[in-house]
């Protein structure tokens, strides 16, 4: 099941678990402040991240918590986790793991979209591919509803929707009674 880190105070952790809710995705919710991360559970988060823990500090916010930061360099790893585990506040937000391992910083849609599409919450029929699916669920676009409301044109620019995918959402959206936004506008 997918997990996400979040402070509720956040209004990116919030806007966050309101995309997953929106395209019906399962998710634990881990109040990272009240139950911080251990050291060995930011590490398999870096690692999942393929980042390193300098990349996900809100650097900004140490001199506020008392917190003297470490040189960015590989020898002090090790020092930085260990000041993340101490000091959640540090850690930026929020962080969702996919049941699948897929795990993002969740601060913009497309972020949020990759998880979603490793969760295979998208409406949309296998048929598109993989990657259609994927990169229209790292655009926002998960539901049928947020696919009317964009026109061919720009979902042919996006990576992955060439003309077969968008013949076959043609034919979904309007077995639903929908169309795209440009053919919407042409009829009226």
């Amino acid at each position: 099941m997918t997990e996400i880190w979040l402070n509720p105070h956040c209004s990116k952790c919030r806007t966050a678990a309101a995309d997953l809710d929106a395209a019906g995705v399962s998710y634990t919710v881990r109040r990272y402040l009240d139950d911080p991360p251990t050291a060995t559970e930011i590490v398999d988060v870096l690692d999942r991240l393929r980042l390193e823990p300098w990349d996900i500090a809100r650097t900004a916010d140490a001199k506020p918590l008392g917190v003297t930061l470490p040189a960015k360099e590989p020898a002090r790893r090790d020092v930085w986790i260990v000041l993340l585990a101490e000091h959640p506040k540090l850690i930026q937000r929020p962080i969702i793991t996919a049941a699948d391992g897929t795990t993002v910083i969740g601060r913009d849609p497309g972020s949020v979209g990759r998880v979603i599409a490793a969760e295979g919450a998208s409406e949309f029929p296998r048929e598109i591919g993989k990657v259609a699916t994927r990169e229209l669920a790292a655009n926002g676009i998960t539901r049928y509803e947020q696919l009317a409301a964009r026109s061919e044109r720009e979902l042919l620019a996006i990576h992955g929707v060439g003309p077969k995918a968008i013949g076959i959402l043609r034919d979904e959206l309007a077995a639903r009674g929908l169309s795209f936004a440009d053919e919407e506008a042409a009829a009226t």
